[in-house]
Parts: structure tokens; sequence; C-alpha cells
């Protein structure tokens, strides 16, 4: 798949530093997380939206010559939010999109084939999600500052 990364730059917010280097390194993955998990559902939606669906089931051949029969739907289900925490870089990376086992037909359907065009449905959810993204960071983001300043005072 294609990754598109969305690079965020917020000033003024010294004092949110401040108190996450308090925390720790375990208060601060924590309020990412918090911000991942409201900020991701932004992008999934437009995904589930955008994203083709087969009219009626079809053939997927395997690598051992066989074949299975997949069902309308199957890609959309698989669609999810997924993260991991990489520590050499102190960094939460954020993957958005099918899971692996669908993740080729996905990348099929986004970029087309010899024999089938582009669909082009993860960058038409990426553009249509681009200012719910930031609504969605900047309502989560107050919301968490507010329940830190309530636990100070």
């Amino acid at each position: 798949m294609a990754e598109i990364e969305i690079v965020m730059e917020v000033s003024g917010l010294d004092k949110l530093e401040q108190t996450l280097v308090a925390g720790g390194k375990k208060a601060s993955v924590n309020f990412l997380r918090k911000i991942e998990k409201k900020v991701a559902q932004v992008p999934l939606a437009a995904m589930r939206e955008t994203v083709p669906v087969a009219e009626k089931a079809y053939r997927r051949g395997d690598h051992k010559g066989g074949s299975t029969w997949i069902e309308p739907g199957t890609l959309q289900a698989s669609l999810r939010i997924s993260s991991e925490s990489i520590k050499s870089q102190n960094e939460v990376v954020v993957h958005i999109g099918p899971a692996s086992s669908e993740s080729f037909v996905g990348r099929f359907l986004e970029f087309g084939t010899e024999k089938m065009p582009a669909r082009h449905w993860m960058d038409a959810a990426w553009q249509a999600s681009r200012s719910g993204l930031l609504d969605a960071y900047q309502e989560i983001t107050t919301e968490l500052l507010t329940d830190i300043a309530a636990e100070a005072k």
C-alpha cells in the first residue's frame, strides 16, 4: 500500500510538553494513543464510504494453484486501524486501511492493473477527510488538556 504521511505542527503547547515530560514516556504514549483513536476514525470512516464493493462473489487464486470464493464486502470488512510504538525513534505510527490479508486487493483497486483501471478509493478517502482530521485532533486535544488541567487542580 502507498503510505501517506501527514505531519502536523502545533505551536503554543509548551505546557503540554512539560506535563507529558513530567509524566514520563508512558504518559506521553498514552496521550498519543488517545489522540490516535479519535483522529484515525475520520479517514477510516471515509475509506468505508469509498471502498469498492464487488457486486457478487468472486474467485481468488492462491499460490498453490487453488482458489477461494470471496464474498462481496470482504475488503470493506477488513478496514482497520493499527498502530505501533517505535521505541528507537520515540514515535507512534498509525496504519489505517485493509488488513494484511486483503491489502493486495486494496492495492489493485487503488492503483489498477493492466486489465483493470485504478479506482483511487484510498486517495479519495484521504482527500475527503483532510478537514475532519484537524477538527478531530483539535477536539480530542482540547478534551485531554481540559482533563489534565482538572487533574492538576
